[in-house]
């Protein structure tokens, strides 16, 4: 005698095909659309990054600026770069957006790609971040060969209550003998990401190897909730 499918059965089999991932959602994206995407994600959050700076530049009249770049404290300069127009911001936009339901940021959305573990899973935040940190280092050591590295040094300020930057301020850079090696290491850094994305078996950068993680096509992954068990 054949038995008749219970409810869970018929469950399973409802759900099953929907967890189930097509060959699409595995497709690694063409270096075009990745390239589209960051295009499209740096563009939202250099606006947002720039509004930022003319709050505090409003605020403090400047003077939060010209103090830092001025006095000559490479590590404080360096610090107040992380915490508003590099490492920070980036991270916020880039980790919390990629370990969401989302699975992306909004470039990403848009051009229909997603960020997965090797298994296809959701990231955590914290793979997130060390995927983002990776990804943008080369950025982050041309800050460091420019703040920390090379000699900066700033002139012609305005004294007393006004703004301080005028036409006579100068901004000088001298170079030390570690400026040039960390700025090629920058460049190579890069170089080997884009290889990785051109030709690499699954497109994936050379930050995606040291994290685990994986860009492909297709839509996110089915929640939780709906998963049998």
């Amino acid at each position: 005698m054949t038995k008749r499918p219970g409810k869970e059965d018929l469950h399973l089999r409802m759900v099953e095909p929907m967890n189930a991932q097509s060959p699409s959602t595995e497709t690694p994206p063409p270096f075009w659309r990745r390239a589209l995407a960051t295009f499209i994600d740096l563009s939202l959050i250099a606006a947002v990054l720039g509004l930022l700076q003319f709050v505090l530049t409003w605020l403090t009249g400047g003077h939060l600026q010209a103090a830092l770049f001025s006095r000559g404290d490479k590590w404080l300069s360096y610090a107040y770069v992380l915490l508003t127009v590099s490492w920070l911001p980036f991270n916020l936009y880039f980790s919390l957006l990629e370990s969401s339901r989302w699975q992306a940021t909004l470039g990403k959305r848009r051009l229909g790609l997603r960020v997965t573990d090797m298994g296809g899973n959701r990231l955590s935040f914290g793979r997130a971040v060390v995927r983002t940190t990776l990804k943008f280092l080369p950025w982050e050591l041309g800050h460091v060969s420019v703040i920390l590295l090379a000699d900066l040094t700033v002139t012609g300020l305005a004294q007393g209550e006004g703004f301080p930057f005028t036409p006579a301020t100068r901004f000088t850079l001298k170079e030390t003998v570690w400026t040039t090696p960390v700025r090629l290491l920058a460049f190579g850094l890069l170089g080997i990401y884009i290889l990785g994305a051109l030709r690499q078996r699954q497109r994936r950068g050379l930050y995606d190897l040291l994290a685990g993680t994986k860009t492909v096509v297709g839509p996110t992954s089915l929640p939780r909730g709906l998963a049998p068990g």
